[in-house]
């Protein structure tokens, strides 16, 4: 979000097939976005290592089930499994990731979020969504943000 730069967002591509992420994340790559913006890891295709993941047997999974402070709803959580159960029926590996707790994190980015940055969302938002939606969702967001950091 322009004006905020102390939580960067990152966003993935979505497809309804493993050739779709494929297509799209090639396609991605050949612009060579690093040469763009200095936040992204130069990464070209390596046509090398999807051959030799091809010729492998059996691969390996992680999971993460929740950040320790958001978990699974519970249609999501079923999907997943039905999912990792499929992944191990097929001969693949699983590993259950849990991460280091992000609360600590989480808890210094709530405490650093500088009044611009709420200026900065309702500068971007307003014009989206109207001023009065964008004060409301600033203020449902701050809200929020409140509450997380009283719950130590």
């Amino acid at each position: 979000m322009d004006g905020q730069n102390t939580i960067l967002s990152v966003v993935g591509p979505l497809g309804g097939s493993v050739g779709a992420l494929k297509i799209a994340t090639k396609a991605l790559l050949e612009k060579e976005p690093w040469l763009h913006d200095p936040l992204v890891v130069e990464m070209p295709w390596r046509e090398e290592q999807e051959d030799v993941i091809k010729k492998e047997d059996k691969l390996s999974f992680g999971i993460m089930r929740s950040d320790g402070l958001v978990g699974l709803h519970p249609p999501i959580e079923r999907a997943l499994d039905i999912v990792v159960e499929a992944v191990k029926k097929l001969g693949h590996d699983v590993v259950e990731w849990k991460p280091p707790s992000h609360k600590p994190i989480m808890d210094l980015a709530v405490s650093n979020l500088p009044q611009a940055s709420v200026n900065a969302s309702l500068t971007t938002l307003r014009p989206k969504h109207g001023a009065l939606m964008a004060e409301r969702i600033v203020s449902v967001i701050l809200f929020e943000l409140h509450l997380s950091t009283r719950q130590n």
